[in-house]
């Protein structure tokens, strides 16, 4: 062990705290927002969202009296220093649970978005697997406290850390894939997709480069330096969670604007016309007292996760014009097009009925 374990281990773990607390505060401010801006969220994600305030809460809280306790409390008491306590091992359980909640909650995301079972419980697996390796830390620092141990220690940490940070791949690498392969053709939408991207990739990543780099410190030197990093590490997977819950606000789009390049309409705007206009609506066809109305929504704004339902409304009007002295209804081809309803079909056209005078006879008055 290089000096003594105040330089070793306290150090360290002092710009770790620093950073710690610094996220914390972040993690409260998004909590706040969280709940005045999405008050009418699911019931269990709120209950996720205070759950991991609670954990991050106590994690703080056991960090910063570790720290307390070794320089404050018993200060230049090297026998206790170079000992580890129950304080510094509920750090690595918290990370742990912490890190197996946020990336469940991924997982989850992964399911409904993609459809697939087996991405879902491979995520699952690896990510169990590194809450698994960290409770296993947390029981090693319980039994054995000596820091100059801790070098033994290895394969435990690739199994906690590693799988952390496979998982956190995983998870960004698929949601990725997703997103780019389901752009709209619309350019606002196109880019609230180039946003998401982003904000998966800047979290996800984030948190899987600060996992592996974690592990090499602790490869390369096993005495205390990775704490610079570990100890952040649990307020990383909750800002993680927090601001890509938050950020859906800024997802919303004025879809009046999205105008795809092959067309003129943008799917959007009312438009009204008469029997004379021969518009053909597309889409599900139902009845009112009015007429006939045709509900239109573009299949490519339904594929985006940020997307919201348009509706086009197309109102039918039909005129009846009728002679005075006796109108004979010829059916005859028209130019004209008429959108009436059928069962099996979204809109149908027919042909009108041309109303006129009675033929005139041989001998009739002019």
């Amino acid at each position: 062990m290089i000096g003594g374990p105040a330089e070793a281990v306290y150090g360290p773990m002092l710009i770790g705290l620093v950073f710690n607390i610094l996220l914390y505060g972040t993690m409260l401010a998004q909590v706040y927002i969280y709940f005045t801006t999405y008050k009418k969220d699911r019931t269990w994600m709120k209950t996720l969202v205070i759950l991991l305030l609670i954990i991050d809460t106590f994690n703080s809280v056991m960090d910063t009296i570790f720290v307390y306790d070794g320089l404050v409390t018993h200060f230049g008491d090297i026998q206790y220093i170079g000992l580890a306590n129950w304080y510094l091992a509920a750090d690595p359980v918290t990370t742990g649970v912490v890190g197996v909640i946020v990336q469940l909650f991924y997982a989850w995301r992964i399911y409904v978005l993609i459809q697939s079972w087996i991405l879902v419980l491979l995520v699952v697996s690896v990510s169990l697997a590194g809450g698994i390796g960290a409770t296993y830390i947390t029981f090693k620092v319980t039994v054995t406290p000596d820091y100059t141990q801790w070098g033994a220690w290895h394969g435990i940490d690739v199994i906690w850390l590693g799988c952390a940070g496979a998982a956190d791949i995983l998870i960004t690498m698929s949601l990725v894939w997703y997103l780019r392969g389901h752009k709209t053709g619309f350019k606002n939408s196109d880019m609230v997709v180039d946003r998401i991207i982003r904000i998966t990739m800047q979290t996800g990543l984030l948190t899987s480069m600060v996992a592996i780099t974690n592990l090499a410190v602790f490869i390369g030197d096993p005495t205390g330096t990775h704490l610079i990093v570990n100890t952040p590490l649990c307020k990383l997977y909750t800002n993680s969670l927090m601001s890509s819950l938050n950020a859906r606000g800024g997802w919303k789009f004025d879809q009046s604007k999205d105008t795809p390049s092959n067309t003129h309409s943008t799917g959007v705007t009312s438009y009204h016309t008469n029997s004379t206009s021969g518009v053909r609506s597309v889409g599900e066809t139902s009845k009112t007292s009015a007429g006939f109305v045709s509900r239109m929504m573009p299949k490519s704004l339904s594929k985006g996760p940020a997307s919201t339902q348009s509706e086009v409304f197309v109102h039918v009007e039909s005129h009846e014009m009728q002679d005075t002295i006796l109108p004979i209804a010829t059916k005859r081809p028209s130019m004209n097009r008429r959108d009436h309803e059928t069962d099996g079909d979204a809109s149908s056209i027919e042909d009108g009925l041309d109303l006129r005078y009675p033929a005139r006879r041989k001998g009739d008055e002019v």
